[in-house]
């Protein structure tokens, strides 16, 4: 645990240090969130978020990652603009876990006004577009610090937009925690966008993530619940809470909810989402829906997660052991068995509940 607060307090540092030369921050899209199951659940991922889209939310997240993954997202954003999403997760043995994404992000034509002289009218003067892309390569894995198991994560990127004629490019960092603190609960902590532009030397969204998440059997094990909570600190802007909500059935079937605090355009998420094997190969689709305030319209993601390697139906694999939750406390076989598919379907194990 004390390695969490020395974690938090050189952050908090960072974060003020950067806060008390604050103006215009630039390449706002990366604020926006990816993955479709993510936005279901409010966006509140810093503690829990396991999978490849964690080199978004959170790369200490990697470290979860034992298979070779790949996340597509398409969003359908506010005023129809779209937003594309790919990224691709490897597990290196004996080194962790490396990820690969890229986002793009397109306004369509804008409608151009001039303003006349006297500042009583406007006259159509063509259009324009706005584009923005951010390129990531991620890494996480598992420490042991002080004899405390810890997973970190680190990430660096080149982000850049256009307006027209007017091309910016940047880099940035983000670096990450994640520390379960308790059966099956997690506290997580991020720090996103610490970077400038080349040209004009304006800071990127620098922001700050505390959050924690648990996960819980109602009823029965084929019943599971996740509930997540993030405080996000953005340095140029009011304190936002997010808070999600997952439904897990069988580790088949998914409903999501959640809410966000302190947001001007939008609050309430909703999602669901399915996950079938195919062989060795597991597929998770997502969707999420978002209504938006202020008239500004609706936003909605769809994501496609595959993961490959898997085990084939009802066996235990090599690769599948070093998934397993040792907070379960129980023991694997030497070799592999048949498992109660209705509990753990093809290619999940009790680890994998944790998603």
């Amino acid at each position: 645990m004390r390695i969490y607060f020395i974690f938090v307090s050189i952050l908090f540092s960072v974060i003020f240090s950067y806060g008390a030369s604050t103006g215009n921050t630039a390449v706002n899209f990366l604020r926006i969130g990816t993955g479709a199951k993510a936005s279901g659940m409010g966006e509140a991922q810093v503690a829990i978020s396991d999978n490849v889209d964690s080199l978004y939310w959170n790369p200490a997240g990697l470290s979860y990652v034992k298979n070779t993954e790949i996340s597509l997202m398409h969003l359908m954003y506010w005023q129809g603009i779209s937003y594309e999403y790919a990224a691709i997760a490897l597990p290196v043995k004996n080194f962790g876990t490396i990820g690969i994404g890229f986002d793009y992000l397109n306004s369509g034509n804008i409608d151009k006004t001039l303003e006349n002289m006297t500042g009583s009218d406007y006259t159509p003067a063509g259009a324009f577009s706005y584009m923005a892309f951010a390129g990531i390569i991620s890494y996480g894995n598992k420490f042991i610090i002080e004899k405390v198991p810890v997973s970190l994560g680190a990430s660096i990127k080149l982000v850049g937009d256009r307006v027209e004629n007017d091309m910016m490019l940047g880099a940035g960092l983000d670096f990450g925690l994640v520390y379960e603190f308790m059966k099956s609960g997690y506290l997580g902590i991020a720090i996103n966008n610490i970077g400038i532009t080349f040209s004009k030397n304006e800071l990127l969204p620098l922001q700050l993530k505390v959050g924690g998440g648990y996960s819980a059997d109602i009823i029965s094990k084929d019943h599971l619940v996740i509930g997540a909570l993030d405080i996000v600190m953005p340095i140029d802007a009011s304190i936002k809470v997010n808070t999600g909500l997952e439904y897990n059935f069988k580790n088949i079937f998914f409903l999501r909810a959640g809410y966000k605090i302190n947001y001007a355009l939008e609050n309430i998420t909703v999602g669901a989402g399915l996950r079938f094997n195919i062989k060795t190969t597991q597929y998770e689709l997502n969707y999420s829906y978002t209504p938006g305030l202020e008239d500004v319209g609706s936003s909605q993601r769809i994501s496609l997660l595959m993961r490959f390697g898997l085990s084939l139906s009802g066996e235990i694999s090599e690769k599948d052991r070093e998934n397993y939750d040792n907070s379960k406390k129980e023991v694997l076989p030497a070799v592999p068995v048949k498992t109660n598919t209705s509990v753990y379907p093809a290619g999940s194990t009790p680890a994998m509940r944790r998603r």
